[in-house]
């Protein structure tokens, strides 16, 4: 008996803030969770619904023009506007010399008809020009505001479709090959 209290005695000079603990507290767990703000864009892929940086576009100078799935994501209220730098067609040779080009006729977004702006606000750090055009005047001469984007809060994709249409008469006109036109979009905050 004596060694029992002994034990007993020890157990509790050992452990008396459990003892303690487990009398006077109870358990408590605190969850906080946050969800993070989000802004992608890109082009989409219809076929996975996947948003991707570079997209190409076989047989761009087709009579009725071609279209680029463009979409925004995010979950946070913001006012943007998206911007682009639409180069005319420049037909690809092994030399480079005399390349031929051809125009950009029209470009609208969701059906309405978008002009180009003349001015410089844009920086598009994608988008390169051979040193031997007159870089200035085609850059400003292709510069789009092509979306005036406000988002609400809690929604997550915002989908536009840029259709682009090359100048039909200098199509039939253009001697035969393979011709390249870039589109370089730049999101610019106007808050």
């Amino acid at each position: 008996m004596k060694k029992l209290s002994s034990l007993l005695i020890m157990l509790l000079i050992l452990f008396p803030a459990i003892a303690d603990d487990a009398v006077s507290h109870s358990a408590e767990a605190k969850v906080v969770s946050s969800v993070s703000g989000y802004l992608l864009h890109g082009f989409l892929t219809k076929a996975d619904n996947s948003l991707r940086d570079t997209t190409t576009i076989d047989n761009a100078l087709g009579e009725n023009g071609v279209d680029l799935n463009y979409t925004i994501k995010t979950n946070q209220s913001c006012n943007l506007m998206v911007g682009a730098v639409i180069t005319p067609f420049k037909q690809e040779t092994d030399s480079g010399d005399n390349a031929a080009s051809i125009l950009i006729d029209s470009v609208s977004v969701n059906g309405v008809l978008v002009t180009p702006k003349y001015d410089n606000r844009y920086d598009f750090q994608a988008f390169t020009f051979d040193t031997t055009t007159t870089a200035m005047a085609v850059d400003q001469e292709n510069h789009y505001e092509l979306i005036d984007f406000s988002s609400e809060i809690g929604k997550t994709q915002y989908d536009y479709v840029i259709h682009i249409t090359a100048n039909k008469y200098q199509v039939e006109q253009a001697p035969a090959g393979h011709y390249v036109s870039s589109v370089a979009l730049s999101l610019t905050y106007k808050d």
